[in-house]
């Protein structure tokens, strides 16, 4: 919940800083961030996370989201609402899923 209902930000910077390596839960982690325009989390790794509930809801602005080439969620259980109400229909091209159970 880190950057939950920012509701005015259109774009972070400095996020490629923050490590996440060791980051299991992104629960609502930029939930209602209704004027965000674009985020970049290209340099995340994202491969021990595992819940993932409420990332982007709420993100009615968002017209780019910039994943890594190898964005790999396979271990993610809990995706419910990770995409709901955002601004634009496909967030994700490149990733790995599997093993989804909500």
């Amino acid at each position: 919940m880190y950057f939950d209902s920012f509701r005015k930000v259109q774009e972070y910077e400095g996020l490629a800083y923050l490590d996440v390596t060791e980051v299991h839960d992104l629960y609502r982690l930029f939930w209602e961030n209704c004027d965000l325009r674009t985020l970049d989390l290209s340099s995340w790794n994202f491969v021990k996370i595992t819940s993932a509930y409420g990332t982007f809801t709420q993100n009615h602005s968002l017209a780019s989201l910039k994943l890594n080439d190898t964005f790999d969620i396979s271990g993610v259980s809990n995706l419910q609402y990770i995409v709901h109400n955002i601004g634009f229909a496909s967030v994700i091209s490149k990733c790995v899923i599997s093993g989804i159970t909500n």
